[in-house]
């Protein structure tokens, strides 16, 4: 599986800065699971919708991102912990995080670059998109349609 991770965009660096942008647009705690997911469909919101178009061109076998993501999103979580970017929480046994103060003037310092405004543009597309389904329905929907991720056009 390693080999077929695409690390340009599945590093613990990419992952932590997508997770501080997801974290800073959302504006509520996430979970895990929830933060997951939106990472992967700010990336490729075509397979959110067809009508959308990916952050990125079409890679074949993107959607082995997805499952990376499951051994990469812990190790990004603790690096943003451990520069006080997110905060972390714990409410009705459900841990979720936040971003920090410091990691909004980050964030803020970020948004000048050109790729932040695309970036941000997927984030709040996914946002608006995901933003009426819990986290059985988010679970639900990633499998049902995980099957259908590469299609892609060459």
């Amino acid at each position: 599986m390693e080999d077929k991770k695409i690390k340009v965009l599945d590093g613990v660096i990419e992952v932590s800065l997508r997770t501080l942008c997801i974290l800073y647009e959302v504006k509520h705690p996430m979970t895990k699971d929830r933060l997951s997911a939106y990472d992967y469909f700010t990336l490729y919101s075509k397979d959110m919708d067809p009508k959308y178009d990916n952050l990125f061109s079409d890679l074949r076998m993107h959607s082995t991102s997805y499952i990376g993501e499951i051994r990469t999103l812990p190790m990004a979580i603790d690096v943003l912990l451990s520069r006080e970017l997110i905060d972390l929480s714990f409410e009705g046994g459900i841990l979720s995080y936040s971003v920090s103060t410091v990691g909004e003037q980050v964030v803020e310092n970020l948004l000048s670059d050109s790729f932040s405004v695309r970036l941000f543009k997927h984030i709040r597309l996914v946002k608006e998109y995901l933003c009426k389904y819990s986290e059985q329905e988010l679970d639900v929907f990633v499998k049902s349609h995980i099957t259908n991720w590469n299609h892609t056009e060459v």
